[in-house]
């Protein structure tokens, strides 16, 4: 599910550009989809296919890494620079998640006496920290990219 698109512009040739980024990405390990970023040189884990790429943001088992957006990215040039077009998505487990905890949540309604105005804001509250959670994900990933291409 696509959460959110964001471009990026450098003076970097396209090559270059290309170069500073797969110097920060770990190529993708099939045998280990949680790969541990051990020797901390790498910020993403990924793949590259001629200007195009997939990128995750290293996991490192923390419950404060399991919101890793799947980053798909494409470098451009466009009249005297480079433009870095990245899309961020939800991955598909935290969707499958969310959804359950949805249904969940309805059944709990349905079945309990709780006040539907108390399950409403404890669900709002909830809903804006994932969204400010994953946001926060989305913005470190930027930054981290921002900075590698200055």
């Amino acid at each position: 599910m696509l959460f959110t698109k964001k471009n990026i512009a450098t003076s970097l040739s396209k090559e270059e550009t290309l170069n500073q980024i797969k110097t920060i990405t770990k190529p993708i390990s099939l045998n280990n989809v949680f790969d541990v970023n051990s020797d901390e040189n790498y910020e993403f884990e990924g793949h590259f296919d001629n200007f195009s790429f997939t990128l995750f943001p290293l996991f490192n088992y923390g419950l404060n890494q399991l919101l890793r957006p799947k980053i798909i990215g494409q470098i451009e040039t466009s009249n005297d620079q480079t433009v870095i077009k990245l899309e961020f998505y939800l991955p598909k487990m935290i969707t499958y998640v969310l959804l359950l905890l949805l249904v969940i949540a309805i059944l709990i309604l349905n079945t309990a006496s709780i006040d539907f105005n108390t399950f409403m804001i404890y669900g709002l509250i909830t809903m804006l920290g994932f969204y400010f959670g994953f946001l926060y994900r989305i913005n470190k990933a930027i930054n981290i990219i921002k900075a590698r291409l200055n």
